[in-house]
């Protein structure tokens, strides 16, 4: 439960992809930069910083101009955070809000937004049903609150 002063975000769109955010009345303003592939890096404070991802598109790691590692993300198969490392992890580790599968990662729920619902990794399951019922034509199409067919190493849902 958060105790803590209420806080507000402004986000600026291109499509659905988010290019500013504004937290906390311009206390913390970022933005982020896209290619083909979806979001590649960010700014922070004035300075740039680059992902990189694994080949399920995880953001593993954040690395400065230069192209030194400054922060590590650790996650399990449902995208749990086990750990976040490095020089700057306690700032931009704890800043950038892209994350597992490159997904929109809410820090205070621990919930990561898939551009139409929200998912939470603690339980494997999105927080509300799905709009569209057995889509896939197996079994676990009727289940419509389950990530990834309950196969997130196999499968992914980058809509929700």
């Amino acid at each position: 439960m958060n105790t803590g002063a209420l806080t507000a975000s402004t986000f600026i769109l291109d499509g659905s992809n988010i290019i500013k955010e504004d937290r906390n009345g311009g206390g913390l303003i970022l933005y982020y930069y896209y290619d083909d592939s979806g979001v590649t890096g960010f700014n922070y404070n004035g300075t740039d910083y680059y992902y990189g991802k694994n080949l399920q598109g995880d953001i593993i790691k954040i690395f400065d101009a230069s192209g030194i590692e400054v922060v590590t993300y650790k996650y399990d198969a449902w995208g749990n955070i086990i750990s976040i490392s490095g020089s700057l992890a306690s700032t931009v580790g704890q800043y950038n809000p892209f994350r597992y599968r490159s997904y929109y990662y809410d820090s205070e729920t621990g919930w990561y937004y898939l551009n139409s619902r929200y998912y939470d990794p603690s339980i494997g399951r999105f927080i509300n049903a799905d709009g569209i019922v057995g889509a896939n034509g197996g079994i676990q199409g009727y289940n419509m609150f389950a990530y990834c067919y309950n196969n997130p190493a196999n499968h992914s849902d980058p809509s929700g």
